[in-house]
């Protein structure tokens, strides 16, 4: 498909002069009442400005024929499986055949409605083939980040989920997930309030060999209607009594939290460092020189 014409026939404006209102014939028993006038005044205005654009759009015809005269729009809900290509060619996204065997082969990049209370899936390597059918969906509240490592040390992967909104509710909480020889079950899930996750990370960041996890989210107190003070990410330092709701820093960033998070031993002093962006820049918080605690420690970078 090379190009779009778009244009209006000039044939309307003829069949235009040939509508008979039903009205016309019945003017001269009427026209002595006022109300009956007016509205005969209100029809011949609308077929006057009827005709007047109908004519106007009769002379008006254009071509989109290259990508430079399509870049310029976008397609409505008819054409979401399309695209304008760079040499101007209107083409569908999906592709069938992708090595070009013959054969319709399948590419699942993303769902194509909009959904916000996406389950967390784990697909399982057996060493040949990653095969759909031994997929394990664990429920989740709108799944945004997450991470696999091995919280409490006995010997099974856990899973940590930023869940960031369950569709209309966006007061969900972070999920770890305890692994076990039963797998993942709803009774080794705890909840950590992180409300509007966006990122998740696992670092030892104060040195004493447990994985401690960072959430960039949005807390906030108060109630959904009524938020009170300044949005938050938090720390949750991990223990041999695994994650607390009370055991856990504060990190605030002109009144909001943190959008996105990364961790890395930035200085050589053998502690993980969190590299934070907030607030639409760039923070470098040491964990040797207690920045967690006190923001004026944060190194922000220009």
């Amino acid at each position: 498909m090379r190009s779009i014409v778009l244009t209006m026939n000039v044939s309307m404006v003829s069949r235009l002069k040939r509508v008979k209102f039903p009205m016309q014939s019945n003017i001269n028993a009427y026209q002595n009442n006022p109300c009956t006038s007016r509205r005969r005044w209100m029809v011949y205005l609308t077929i006057i400005m009827t005709f007047l654009s109908t004519a106007i759009l009769a002379q008006s015809s254009w071509t989109e024929d290259s990508f430079e005269d399509f870049r310029d729009g976008w397609f409505l809900d008819a054409g979401s499986n399309l695209y304008v290509s760079a040499t101007g060619r209107i083409q569908i996204i999906n592709r069938w055949d992708f090595n070009n065997d013959g054969n319709l082969d399948i590419l699942l990049p993303s769902g194509h409605g909009h959904t916000e209370k996406e389950n967390t899936f784990i697909y399982l390597n057996n060493g040949k083939h990653i095969d759909g059918r031994t997929r394990i969906e664990l429920p989740g509240g709108g799944s945004r980040d997450g991470l696999v490592s091995d919280f409490n040390k006995d010997g099974f992967n856990d899973l940590a989920i930023a869940n960031s909104a369950d569709s209309h509710f966006s007061r969900v909480n972070a999920w770890i997930w305890y692994g076990s020889k039963e797998g993942f079950i709803l009774e080794n899930r705890i909840e950590l309030p992180a409300y509007h996750g966006k990122s998740v990370v696992a670092a030892d960041f104060n040195n004493d060999s447990w994985l401690d996890l960072a959430i960039a989210c949005q807390w906030q107190a108060g109630t959904i209607t009524e938020p009170k003070g300044p949005a938050m990410s938090f720390i949750y330092w991990n223990s041999p009594q695994r994650f607390k709701t009370n055991n856990r820093s504060h990190l605030i960033f002109e009144e909001k939290g943190a959008t996105a998070f990364a961790a890395a031993d930035l200085d050589d002093d053998n502690i993980e460092d969190l590299v934070e962006l907030a607030a639409g820049k760039t923070y470098f918080l040491f964990s040797g020189q207690n920045a967690f605690e006190d923001p004026r420690k944060r190194t922000e970078l220009p």
